[in-house]
């Protein structure tokens, strides 16, 4: 000691070495007659946050009229710390977003007006309470077009040579293309819809 401080580092190998968790530190003073000892602790946490969901989902499609955009992640964060960019298919960055912080693992903005239809990229900064800081990357679609209905193709008459197997088949009109995940339910009824 030196007038009565001291100062110690320990070295950054005996810190990785040890796991993430409580560390605590134990300082015994030694003199002729006793030797008192103090302990602190401290947390030590390495891992960044990860994204755990998103709505909407990577990849997925929107046609709500109220979009907003939440990012949750996989532990608590930071107060306030966590953000959300939009951008669109140009890279140009969405303006008028609102951030708030719904709980303690999420972030969502909301824009002052919904984006034109189109495709659009989330970059999501997710920081722990430790300071810890992630960056992830979503897409996702906006599409508030009604789908047209297909046009479909069969056999003029199901008779006893066709009976046995009867194919449908059919196209979106020109100009309206099927959509990416998009699905046909066919039903096949008589005249009583049975």
């Amino acid at each position: 000691t030196t007038n009565g401080t001291f100062t110690a580092t320990f070295p950054e190998n005996q810190i990785a070495a040890l796991s993430d968790g409580t560390l605590t530190t134990t300082a015994s003073y030694n003199n002729i007659i006793d030797t008192p000892t103090a302990t602190a602790s401290i947390l030590k946490d390495t891992v960044a946050p990860t994204l755990a969901s998103s709505v909407p989902a990577d990849g997925a499609y929107e046609n709500a009229t109220g979009f907003t955009f939440t990012a949750t992640a996989d532990e608590p964060l930071e107060a306030n710390a966590s953000s959300i960019t939009l951008f669109d298919s140009t890279g140009t960055q969405v303006g008028g977003l609102t951030t708030t912080y719904p709980t303690s693992d999420s972030v969502k903005v909301t824009p002052l007006l919904r984006p034109t239809d189109g495709s659009y990229t989330a970059k999501i900064v997710l920081v722990d309470a430790s300071g810890n800081t992630s960056t992830t990357t979503t897409t996702f679609t906006l599409d508030s077009v009604t789908p047209t209905a297909p046009l479909i193709e069969m056999p003029a008459t199901i008779n006893a040579s066709n009976v046995h197997s009867y194919t449908v088949t059919g196209t979106t009109p020109a100009g309206a293309p099927g959509e990416p995940g998009g699905t046909v339910a066919l039903t096949l009824t008589d005249s009583t819809a049975t």
